[in-house]
């Protein structure tokens, strides 16, 4: 996974992490008590599920864009699998 964060005045940050390490089962079981803070309402089953095929996606489409946000003063966030 890929993450880029430009600033208008230049900076720029660049952060590589290992989607293995964001994607797994351990991750998945996390899913769901996070979700219900925010309204949503999955079950472990369906988080481990979810965070298997987002892998195998990944695995048949590199470098694809999860997130383009390009900000008004000109800052841009780029995140990638």
């Amino acid at each position: 996974m890929r993450i880029l964060v430009k600033e208008h005045e230049g900076h720029t940050i660049r952060l590589m992490l290992p989607s293995g390490l964001v994607l797994n089962s351990l991750t998945a079981s996390f899913l769901p008590k996070y979700l219900e803070e925010q309204g949503i309402h999955i079950t472990r089953e369906q988080a481990r599920v979810f965070v298997k095929e987002l892998n195998r996606f990944r695995k048949r489409h590199k470098d694809w864009k999860l997130v383009e946000v390009q900000g008004a003063d000109g800052d841009i966030v780029d995140i990638r699998l």
